[in-house]
């Protein structure tokens, strides 16, 4: 018997609400943790946060202050050092652009 193959396209669409879901549950992963995914995680949300939005940008981008507000708060930080700071980027990159938008 032999198996056949079934042929993938090159590429997969994934539509706009798909794509903001998916960011989403990616910053709520990636939220409090010390390894690469914070790094990739910004790094995602710079590429595809424009195509998102400004209601969807606004939810990730209450998502992350709140983190950050929490973690404040307790007198600690969102991660390590340098993860916090990826995620105040990411909240100034996100801001950026709708503030852009709105000129």
């Amino acid at each position: 018997m032999t198996k056949k193959h079934l042929k993938r396209p090159d590429y997969a669409e994934v539509g706009q609400e798909d794509l903001y879901l998916l960011l989403v549950s990616a910053v709520r992963y990636a939220l409090f943790r010390r390894t690469y995914i914070v790094s990739t995680t910004c790094s995602a949300l710079a590429r595809y946060a424009p195509i998102l939005t400004s209601d969807q940008r606004g939810v990730i981008i209450r998502n992350i202050t709140e983190a950050i507000y929490q973690a404040e708060w307790d007198g600690k930080k969102v991660g390590d050092d340098c993860d916090h700071q990826a995620w105040l980027g990411a909240v100034d990159s996100l801001v950026a652009m709708d503030n852009k938008a709105v000129r």
